[in-house]
C-alpha cells in the first residue's frame, strides 16, 4: 500500500480522499471502531480545508452523517435522521 503523497502525485487530491473514505468504510464493516475513530479524526484534520476549497461540501456532510451513524446508530431509524440525510445529501439527477 502506498502513502497518500504517492496517490496525490499519481492521481490528485480527490483520489486520495476517495481512498481514505473507502478505508474508513472498510474499517467500519470490519468493526474496527478504534481505527474508524482515528481515521475520521485524521480525515477531518487533513482534508477539511482542501474539500472546502474544492467546494466539495457533500463529502463533509457525508462524513458528518457517517460519524453520527457510528456514534448513535439508533438514530438512523428516526425521521429526523432521514430529513437530515435528504437535506445534506441531495440526489443529483
Amino acid at each position: 500500500m502506498h502513502s497518500d503523497m504517492f496517490y496525490d502525485k499519481k492521481e490528485n487530491i480527490l483520489g486520495v480522499i476517495k481512498k481514505n473514505i473507502l478505508e474508513i468504510l472498510i474499517y467500519m464493516e470490519l468493526n474496527q471502531l478504534d481505527l474508524v475513530h482515528s481515521k475520521l479524526r485524521s480525515f477531518k484534520k487533513k482534508f477539511r480545508s482542501p474539500l472546502l476549497n474544492l467546494k466539495e461540501d457533500r463529502v463533509l456532510a457525508f462524513m458528518s452523517l457517517l460519524r453520527l451513524y457510528l456514534e448513535h446508530s439508533f438514530h438512523i431509524t428516526e425521521d429526523s435522521f432521514k430529513i437530515r440525510l435528504l437535506l445534506h445529501l441531495p440526489i443529483k439527477q
